[in-house]
């Protein structure tokens, strides 16, 4: 394992490059009960004491499935984001365990693995179906949005959307709040990220990407270009950007079920047991059936470049999926349809001296023109905002180290 692979972040894990867990899939479709009628084998419950937790607080995940007597081996995952991605633990799992206490050290995304499958050296553990969730850190900063596809297009790009009993992705909105963020900017004007020079040889590859194509038999793709300066492309006369706020998150597939925690009601997802639908990743529009056992987990960002010249003005917001390197802009992709917009701009802000930046957004809307391999395209795959807010630190990018910590 390289060196860059074993950075974690001690206050916010920060999301960079591309990664992608890979999940093998099979479908079990379950067995007769003693009753004579046909049950799944499922994750039918899967829960953790809190929503949002302090620094080293105790959290206990409570889980438990349909057909139990089915059950030949579990795991727990532990996802977080960081500097080159997705960082993996795994837990092995006694059969009749059904908690498991750890101490919270910053946002968390966990998954309940099962099997019914006997586990050898010569057939490892391949789960059949999972479960996630994600524990927030209490804290009053934040990014949080509403996203909605608004083209009946929710797998361009992917941002979570959930799943019917189908296991069809869904146009329903899903409100995501980003566990890792940042806001910074340039204060000497030199176009690079500076703290991160020995980390990155191009220093810039952890906060910008754009769609190179939307070419679906080309696998997509985008390029990453420099953090700063960003170009208003919509507006040259204004000049180059010279602010951002970044964020990400992990995202899931799966259905949405919900839990009672001490801190509020929660949602967990878990996978389809029909085994029926579109998997959140698959490569067509009018994808088929097909098989699907644990859930999938994918980084998404959002950046919000803007500029800093007497009055505040904002040049972009992109949100994109990592591991289809599909992104979607507001001025930067041109679509077919002309719908990309800010929307209503409510509030703005930032303020140096005090190191914060405040936004809150209404209506906005992001895109890219897709052309799918089956012919049915191209489309304009269109990503609504309803509801766009963030309130972060906001630093010179020479002082990013003081809040995120590289090891």
């Amino acid at each position: 394992m390289n060196q860059r692979s074993q950075w974690t972040v001690t206050r916010r894990n920060f999301l960079a490059a591309t990664a992608k867990i890979a999940i093998p899939v099979m479908f079990l479709a379950g067995c007769p009960s003693n009753e004579g009628h046909f049950t799944a084998f499922r994750v039918k419950a899967f829960s953790c004491n809190k929503l949002r937790a302090e620094p080293n607080e105790t959290l206990t995940l409570r889980w438990d499935y349909d057909r139990t007597d089915l059950l030949k081996a579990q795991k727990l995952r532990f996802l977080r984001l960081h500097l080159s991605g997705i960082a993996v633990d795994v837990v092995d799992l006694e059969l009749d365990k059904r908690d498991f206490t750890f101490p919270f050290n910053g946002p968390i995304t966990v998954e309940i693995q099962a099997t019914t499958d006997e586990v050898t050296e010569q057939a490892p553990f391949r789960p059949r179906f999972s479960a996630g969730l994600t524990v927030h850190q209490v804290q009053d900063l934040f990014v949080k949005a509403t996203f909605q596809s608004i083209s009946n297009t929710p797998t361009f790009p992917y941002l979570g959307y959930p799943q019917d009993n189908q296991g069809r992705v869904t146009t329903s909105p899903v409100a995501v709040e980003f566990t890792q963020f940042a806001g910074f900017f340039d204060a000497n004007g030199d176009g690079r990220i500076d703290p991160l020079v020995p980390f990155f040889p191009a220093t810039t590859d952890a906060f910008r990407g754009l769609s190179i194509n939307g070419f679906e038999n080309q696998g997509f793709g985008f390029t990453q270009g420099p953090s700063f300066p960003f170009q208003s492309f919509n507006n040259p006369g204004i000049g180059r950007t010279n602010g951002m706020i970044y964020a990400g998150a992990i995202v899931m597939n799966g259905q949405d079920v919900e839990y009672k925690a001490d801190d509020g009601t929660g949602f967990a997802r878990t996978s389809v047991p029909t085994g029926l639908g579109s998997t959140p990743t698959s490569t067509s529009v009018n994808a088929g059936p097909v098989p699907t056992a644990s859930l999938t987990f994918d980084p998404i960002f959002i950046g919000i470049p803007f500029l800093e010249a007497g009055q505040l003005t904002l040049a972009d917001i992109q949100v994109g999926n990592l591991t289809q390197k599909l992104v979607a802009t507001v001025t930067t992709n041109p679509l077919q349809a002309s719908v990309a917009t800010f929307g209503e701009i409510n509030s703005v802000t930032v303020n140096r001296l005090a190191n914060l930046a405040t936004g809150d957004l209404k209506g906005a809307s992001a895109g890219i023109t897709v052309t799918p391999s089956d012919g049915s395209g191209p489309v304009d795959a269109l990503v609504g905002m309803p509801n766009l807010t963030w309130q972060t630190d906001y630093r010179r990018d020479q002082d990013l180290l003081q809040v995120l910590t590289v090891e």
